[in-house]
């Protein structure tokens, strides 16, 4: 009898111990999916890239270069221009409205001494915004 009642102990355990095994996976799993819904929720909220396109010329009048930036997008497009001079160490902000339709250049008569070594960078609330590294020579 004693034998018997401790086979049925021993049955009622490992009974109780599967459905928890169940459940750990179960449990493992949600982890899981909710670890992917967290990474596609991030790509939805992430913008797309601001659509520029940036070169540089010399400044024919005046010092510096001359940032030439284009944009594909259909419309006139405003941004944010914050120049980061390597040089004196300093910013500067701007706003630009970009034409869709032309060129559209940033330089000393825009207040902005544009030199190698200097970061632009371009904002827009609707895109993630741009760094561009001024290229020597």
């Amino acid at each position: 009898m004693k034998i018997a009642v401790i086979i049925l102990a021993c049955t009622f355990a490992l009974a109780a111990c599967a459905p928890k095994s169940k459940l750990d996976a179960a449990q493992t799993r949600i982890a899981q999916l909710e670890q992917e819904v967290g990474q596609l929720r991030a790509q939805l909220a992430r913008k797309p890239d601001l659509p520029i396109t940036l070169g540089f010329r010399k400044a024919l009048l005046g010092s510096g270069l001359v940032a030439v930036v284009e944009t594909v997008e259909k419309k006139p497009l405003t941004i944010l221009v914050t120049l980061d001079s390597a040089a004196l160490g300093t910013k500067k902000s701007k706003e630009m409205r970009l034409n869709p339709t032309g060129i559209n250049e940033l330089s000393y008569s825009d207040g902005l001494t544009i030199e190698p070594g200097d970061t632009l960078t371009f904002e827009n609330s609707n895109f993630t915004a741009v760094s561009f590294k001024v290229p020597a020579g």
